[in-house]
């Protein structure tokens, strides 16, 4: 199954927070599933890294990034046609 993983879902995973749940948690750790993570999500995650917003438990974001490269996980990047 292909999974789209929301900022909100990423931040809960990576930091093994209960607001995610137990089922939620699941399908994004079973190998068979494709787990994407748009760049828009990225992009904002950097944004509130910089301006102080969010911590990564002492990760840079590139480190953060490497990371989830590490875990499977996979980058969407924004197309024209998705955007229309």
């Amino acid at each position: 199954m292909k999974l789209l993983i929301d900022t909100q879902a990423i931040l809960c995973y990576a930091n093994d927070h209960p607001y995610l749940s137990e089922s939620a948690r699941k399908h994004i750790s079973f190998e068979e599933n494709e787990c994407y993570i748009s760049s828009v999500s990225l992009w904002e995650i950097a944004i509130k890294i910089n301006i102080g917003k969010l911590s990564m438990q002492g990760l840079s974001f590139g480190e953060f990034m490497e990371e989830l490269s590490k875990q499977g996980f996979l980058m969407l990047n924004i197309r024209k046609d998705h955007l229309i």
